[in-house]
This record gives structure tokens, C-alpha cells and sequence, in this order.
């Protein structure tokens, strides 16, 4: 007898109202199972969120300007979402819920992100439960809200613990301490606001690279434990407008010197400088993370797991200018570090899984910054939307090792623009910008099939004469696939097939370290061109033939299996005997070499395609 396919029963879908200060979309409606969800305009791309419970959710995108649909898709492609076009509105299902992007025609993509439903949302009074609008919070935004919030928490943990509630609404904050055992939860349509006026906020350090000075917005104390921040509410840092009239930003969210810290479910919105930045902490959780930067602001990175241990960070979406998924160490002299309490760290144990990255600069990496010993970090189940880089390790500021990591079963759909020299799937790059360097890597391997043509780009370079590069042969391998959907013939943007290249890059001396100044494609500080940056050490580079990767010597035919091992020492005071293990397996590649950068600006976008 003929089987037929079960289809899971709908979901239940919460839609929640869309914040007062926010614009709507002038180019989509959205219904799920029926019924609306608003969407947001927002620059470079639009974006809807809402949440269910167990079950199918259909989903109907509309263009709203009534003109047919001549091409779409839904990302992660990996999920194999079908969807039928009828006229302006595309339809498909989804079995649960899932963080989307959807493209339509010429249109700013759409960002669907679709939140398990809350199953631990707290009353909104009673026992434990701290208000703050019951407390004098003024939720329409036109008057500060930081005393009555930050005596909540105060309040909670005074009683041993308890919950911090914030309904829904608009709230101007100036920066909030977290203590031990207590819990901060925005409802949806909860928007803390962040001012971008100094002189409501503390400052905490001083960007050197930006000349900008920095504050914890929302932060924890030191030597704190047990505390959350979840709900379904949105942290926003107005990053655009407060480097506008102030040339001041944020740190979103500052876990420091803290254990047992858990976040769950926010919008991290626009922000100036590094949104969520962990300092010298343990047992960290993140999930349901969605990080909304924009893609026209530099600095702006996702997670940046600094000096911290025991980190996990859960089924996520960043998208941002600047890494949206990385980890980082320093010295504490270092212009971010020298707030910072007690002595440096290293990164150990950390796990970025189930992922979106959508980035101008690396989908996944480690560094710039490698003052400190970092192993044991892993990134799995991950997709790259789109990058410059889809995965790497820039061993650039510091001395220490890297090791211990892997790349697993990551998916590379686009690398859609440039990174001043650089547009691949995979570079590992070791540098010395006066700092000290690190070893490079001692063993890469990474195995490969695809259907498409053309060169399959990575890229490895050391520093100073002392380092020795070896390259290994590809060999058959058959436990991990990468997929190409697409070719590319090489031309101006990329220097040639599998290049192997060497800096000799001389140290610069420096009164202090200071965190970079990455330059990624498009990014623009203070009126720089940030594609000029760093241009010495580029000049620098003394380039070597490249060096094949077939086996004894062959080059690579594509749609081919093989694993490559590349290897590199660094034997010297710093440096010696220490072997860096990096393992990037299951990766699978989808359109990664694009013909041409994408414009991605919101004034780029036709609203009548």
C-alpha cells in the first residue's frame, strides 16, 4: 500500500505587537497559520519575530506592492524549504521553529525568526516579582527609567533572588548592574533604549582605533553568580545615532567575572561597539540569541567570548558588519581589558552551535586578539549566509596558542564580498602587528566533494623567517562533503588558486596594546576608508608561489573528495614546540564564490521588482 507523508498539526503562533518607535516594512506582510506578524524596516534588511509552540507553521510572504514574484529563496538552505509562488506571495511550511532569511527578486532580504514558545514566562507581579513599571518606570520612553530599574534589581537581590519584570514598552536606560540570583525579563514589546548621551551613562574604556569612548550598558557585578536575562523583549543601543551626535557606544550586554550566567530570547539590536562581550567569566550559556546589527556600521560584532570559560552559545541568527560569532583574548593593558577585574584568562571550552551568520567581515572565527591560551572551542551545525570569510583564525594580536579546534558540519551558502585581499571559504593567518605572534597552525584538515567548478579558495599565511610551512597532500577522504552550487574563474578579486603566502611583517613599538580596528568590506570610521587600514603591513607581505594541493604536487579536480592538511611551526622563545590543532570538518558550500560583492543597502533595494 502506498505510504503517505504525516503532517505535523499547526502551531500555535504568539504574534507579538510591533514596538512604537519602529517603522514597518514598506516592502512585506507576513502572515503565519494565519495571522499577521508585523515586520520591521530596518536598514539593509527587514525583519519579523514572533514565537510557537509545537507544529507546522505555514508561512505567507507578500510583496506589498502587488508585482509577481520572479525569484526567491529560503535560507538555510540545508532545511530543503520549498515554497510555491502565486503571483506577489511566496508560501511554504516549516515543521518548527527556525531562525529564516528570505530573498525576493531585488528586495532587502527578510529575516524570519520564529522563537520556541515560552514555556517559563514569570507572572507580572506576585511573590519575587519586581515591576518596574509598578515601581515608576515610565514604559513610553519620554523619561529616564534607570533608578527605578536598577532598584529592582537591587531590591531582588537584597531578598535572596527574584525577577526583575519589565512590560511592554519603550524604556530610555542608562546602565544597570545585574547581581546575584536575579532574573531580567522583557516581555514582548519591551524595548530597553539606550540614550547614546555620555552623560547618562558611565564610562567604562576608551576604543583607541575609534577614539571613542565605550560603556557597559548592561552589565554584571563582579563576583556575581545565578543570574539570567531572557524574555522576548528587545535590548536596542541606537548604535547609528548615538556615534552620530555623541561618537559614543555600548557594549550591549557585559557578563564579567560572573559564573552561571544564562540568556535566552532577545533581540540584541544595533549596536555601536561589540554587542554581547564576555569578560574573565565561567558557565555561560546563550540561546535563542538574535543578534540585529546593521550591516553599514563597523565594530559592531555579535558574541565576543573574551577570557572565559565553559561557554555555550545555542541556536542563534547574528548578522552584523563585524563578526557576529567569535572568541578573543588580551593583555591587561589592552585599552578593553583594563577595566577589567583580576588577571588574564584564557579561553577554554567554549561551543557556538546551530548558528546564522550573516557578516561583511568572518561567519566564524577566532581572534583578532590571542594574547591568552584558547582551546578547546568548537563551531558546529553553523551556516553561513553570507561573508567575506566563512571561517577563520587571525592570530594577529599576541603570542599565545590557539588550539584544539574544530569547524563541524558547517554550511558556507555565499561569500558574497571582499575582505581587503580576501574572499574565501577558510583563511588562517598569523601576523605581528608589534604585539608578538603565536604559532601557526600545525594541522588543518578539511575534506571536500562538490559539483561545481572553479578554484576552491583558502588561504594560510605566517609571519618572520623562523616560521617553516608545510603542505600536505589531498588525499581521498570520505567522511565529509563540501558543496558548490556555482563556479568562479579566478580575475582580479582573487589572487589565484590555493595560494600559501608568508608575512615577515617587523614589530612596531607601542606604549600600550589596543584592541584592532578590523577593516571590513564597506566599514567606514570617523570618515576612514577602512579598506586603507593596515595598508604598511600589507605592503609588507612578500608573497610565495602557491603551492599545490594535489596529491605530489597535482592540482585539485574539482568534484573530487580529498582532505588537506596544512601545517605550519613556530619554533622561538615564544612560540616553540607549541602545535595548534584545527579540525574543519562537514562543510558544505553553497554559491560561496559570488561574481560580485552584493549591495545589501537599503538604498539599493527596488521596491517595484
Amino acid at each position: 500500500m502506498p505510504t503517505t507523508t504525516a503532517h505535523a498539526a499547526p502551531a500555535r503562533i504568539d504574534a507579538y505587537t510591533q514596538p512604537s518607535i519602529y517603522q514597518r516594512s514598506p516592502d512585506y506582510e507576513l502572515t503565519v497559520n494565519g495571522q499577521k506578524i508585523d515586520v520591521v524596516d530596518y536598514p539593509s534588511y527587514d525583519y519579523a519575530h514572533f514565537s510557537m509552540g509545537a507544529g507546522s507553521a505555514t508561512i505567507s510572504v507578500r510583496k506589498l506592492n502587488n508585482t509577481n514574484i520572479g525569484a526567491s529563496t529560503i535560507s538555510p538552505r540545508k532545511l530543503g524549504l520549498q515554497g510555491t509562488v502565486s503571483g506577489s506571495t511566496l508560501t511554504f511550511t516549516v515543521p518548527n521553529d527556525e531562525y529564516l532569511i528570505v530573498k525576493l527578486d531585488g528586495r532587502a532580504d527578510l529575516v524570519i525568526a520564529a522563537d520556541p514558545a515560552e514555556t517559563d514566562r514569570p507572572a507580572s507581579s506576585g511573590p519575587r516579582i519586581h515591576n518596574v513599571v509598578a515601581g515608576g518606570a515610565d514604559p513610553t520612553g519620554s523619561a529616564l527609567s534607570t533608578s527605578v530599574v536598577q532598584s529592582a534589581v537591587d531590591a531582588a537581590n537584597a531578598a535572596g533572588g527574584g525577577t526583575v519584570y519589565v512590560p511592554a514598552g519603550v524604556y530610555q536606560v542608562g546602565n544597570v548592574v545585574l547581581k546575584s540570583n536575579v532574573s531580567l525579563y522583557l516581555a514582548p514589546g519591551a524595548v530597553f533604549r539606550f540614550t547614546g548621551n555620555p552623560a547618562d551613562y558611565t564610562k567604562h574604556w576608551h576604543k583607541d582605533s575609534q577614539n571613542r569612548d565605550i560603556t557597559w550598558w548592561i552589565s554584571t557585578a563582579f563576583g556575581s553568580t545565578n543570574i539570567r536575562v531572557f524574555g522576548r523583549g528587545t535590548l536596542d543601543s541606537n548604535g547609528a545615532e548615538a556615534i552620530r551626535r555623541y561618537n559614543f557606544a555600548a557594549n550591549i550586554l557585559v557578563p564579567i567575572a560572573t559564573t552561571n550566567f544564562r540568556f535566552d530570547g532577545l533581540i540584541v539590536r544595533e549596536s555601536g561597539a561589540w554587542a554581547i562581550v564576555t569578560a574573565r567569566s565561567s558557565d555561560l550559556t546563550f540561546t535563542n540569541v538574535k543578534v540585529f546589527n546593521r550591516l553599514d556600521m563597523g565594530e559592531n560584532e555579535g558574541i565576543d567570548v573574551n577570557e572565559s570559560q565553559n561557554v555555550t552559545v545555542r541556536h542563534g541568527i547574528g548578522i552584523s558588519l563585524d563578526d557576529p560569532w567569535t572568541t578573543k583574548a588580551w593583555r591587561e593593558d589592552t585599552d578593553i581589558a583594563l577595566p577589567w577585574p583580576g588577571s588574564p584568562e584564557p579561553v577554554d571550552n567554549v561551543l557556538f552551535d546551530d548558528l546564522i551568520s550573516w557578516t561583511r567581515c568572518y561567519g566564524f572565527k577566532i581572534g583578532q586578539g590571542t594574547l591568552q591560551p584558547q582551546s578547546n572551542i568548537v563551531f558546529r551545525n553553523g551556516v553561513v549566509y553570507d561573508a567575506a570569510i566563512g571561517l577563520g583564525i587571525h592570530h594577529r594580536y599576541g603570542s599565545a596558542p590557539v588550539s584544539d579546534v574544530r569547524f563541524e558540519s558547517i554550511d558556507i551558502e555565499r561569500i558574497g564580498v571582499k575582505l581587503v585581499d580576501d574572499r574565501t571559504w577558510l583563511r588562517f593567518i598569523v601576523e605581528d602587528p608589534g604585539l608578538g605572534s603565536g604559532p601557526g597552525p600545525r594541522c588543518c584538515r578539511s575534506q571536500h566533494h562538490g559539483p561545481g567548478q572553479g578554484h576552491h579558495l583558502r588561504r594560510a599565511e605566517g609571519i618572520q623567517p623562523g616560521v617553516v610551512h608545510q603542505r600536505r597532500a589531498l588525499r581521498p577522504g570520505h567522511h565529509a562533503r563540501l558543496y558548490d552550487a556555482g563556479d568562479h574563474t579566478g580575475g582580479d578579486e582573487h589572487p589565484g588558486p590555493r595560494q600559501l603566502q608568508r608575512r615577515h611583517d617587523q614589530p612596531a613599538a607601542g606604549p600600550r596594546a589596543a584592541t584592532p580596528a578590523e577593516p571590513c568590506p564597506g566599514q567606514a570610521r570617523d570618515g576612514v576608508d577602512e579598506r586603507r587600514i593596515d595598508s604598511r603591513s600589507r605592503r609588507r607581505r612578500q608573497r610565495v608561489d602557491p603551492v599545490g594541493f594535489g596529491a605530489h604536487g597535482r592540482p585539485v579536480v574539482p568534484g573530487r573528495s580529498g582532505r588537506a592538511d596544512l601545517g605550519a611551526w613556530r619554533d622561538d622563545a615564544v612560540g616553540g614546540g607549541v602545535r595548534e590543532v584545527v579540525r574543519a570538518s562537514g562543510v558544505r558550500r553553497r554559491d560561496v564564490l559570488a561574481r560580485r560583492p552584493l549591495d545589501h543597502s537599503r538604498s539599493g533595494r527596488r521596491r517595484d521588482g
